[in-house]
C-alpha cells in the first residue's frame, strides 16, 4: 500500500519515508525543516502513527493507501531596513494594536502563524490603532510596509 507524504507548506521542508509498504509494516518517517521554518505536527492519517508531535514517527501500515502532511510554522523573520524605528505595543494585545513609527506607514497586513492573511490596512500615517477584537487568540506577524521598507515582528492576541 501507498504511503504518502507531503508538506505544508511545501517550501517549509522534506519529509522522508515515501514508498509503497505491506500491510502491518512498521516504517519510521522523518521531517526535515527548513531553516526560517518549524515542525508542528502531522496531519491526514494519524490514527497510524504512535506520535503525531514526533519529527520521526513510526507509521504501522494499514491495508489501505495513507497520506500524512507535516504541518510547519514560520520560525524567523528578516527585518529587510533595521533603521526604521517601529513600536507595537501593548503586545500581547486583547482588543487593539497600536503602532507606531519613524516612517510613514503605507500599510499593515496581519498574518497568522499558518501564513494566511487576516488584516490588510492602508494606514498613511505615522501610526495607528488596529482593532483585533474580531480575531482569534494566538500568535501573528504584523508586515508594516513603508515607502522604502517593510519589516515583520512576532504579535500575540491574547484574552
Amino acid at each position: 500500500y501507498k504511503l504518502t507524504l507531503l508538506a505544508d507548506p511545501p517550501e517549509a521542508g522534506d519529509v522522508e519515508g515515501e514508498g509503497e509498504y505491506e500491510e502491518g509494516e512498521e516504517v519510521v518517517i522523518k521531517v526535515i525543516p527548513s531553516p526560517d521554518f518549524s515542525f508542528m505536527h502531522w496531519v491526514g492519517d494519524t490514527e497510524y502513527l504512535d506520535d503525531p508531535l514526533s519529527t520521526t514517527p513510526t507509521v504501522t501500515m494499514p491495508a489501505k493507501d495513507i497520506t500524512l502532511i507535516a504541518e510547519f510554522s514560520i520560525c524567523n523573520i528578516v527585518k529587510e531596513n533595521p533603521e526604521i524605528n517601529v513600536k507595537i505595543f501593548p503586545n500581547p494585545a486583547r482588543d487593539v494594536f497600536t503602532v507606531e513609527s519613524s516612517e510613514m506607514i503605507k500599510q499593515i497586513r496581519l498574518i497568522s502563524i499558518s501564513g494566511q492573511v487576516v488584516m490588510d490596512v492602508d494606514v498613511g500615517t505615522f501610526n495607528t490603532k488596529l482593532n483585533i477584537s474580531n480575531l482569534h487568540t494566538g500568535v501573528y506577524f504584523m508586515q508594516i510596509n513603508s515607502a522604502n521598507s517593510v519589516i515583520s515582528e512576532r504579535v500575540q492576541i491574547a484574552r
